[in-house]
């Protein structure tokens, strides 16, 4: 469940990529722990913001310009300007290593988009 009010799909993987890597952060640390042993206090925060946890976190988007405008090496606008802060932070967390890899995924790959638009074809011809 997403706590907001999203118009586009731009916004809709903007938010739920920055939602996805919050909680994904919890479980990463949690994880961690088992893999590496008991952390004091303060290194999961700092190793998570670093990207030096025992676990990698990576995340995926099935909208191309969502991976584009993070990916790009000076982030514009966005048509929904608030949105840019979210952009950017994003991005902040990949270059920080925080996150170390996005990736795209083509809808027509993906089983979701079948059964949510009807119909299967075969991309083979």
């Amino acid at each position: 469940k997403q706590p907001r009010v999203l118009r586009s799909t731009f916004s809709t993987e903007a938010a739920s990529n920055d939602d996805g890597a919050s909680s994904a952060a919890v479980v990463r640390g949690l994880y961690a722990e088992i893999v590496g042993g008991r952390l004091i206090a303060r290194q999961p925060a700092d190793q998570q913001e670093t990207g030096d946890l025992a676990v990698a976190l990576e995340t995926g988007s099935g909208n191309k310009g969502f991976v584009t405008a993070v990916s790009a090496v000076e982030v514009q606008k966005p048509a929904e300007p608030h949105l840019l802060y979210l952009v950017l932070a994003f991005k902040n967390r990949l270059g920080a290593g925080f996150i170390r890899r996005l990736w795209w995924a083509d809808t027509r790959d993906m089983i979701s988009d079948c059964l949510a638009k009807g119909g299967l074809t075969d991309r083979r011809s």
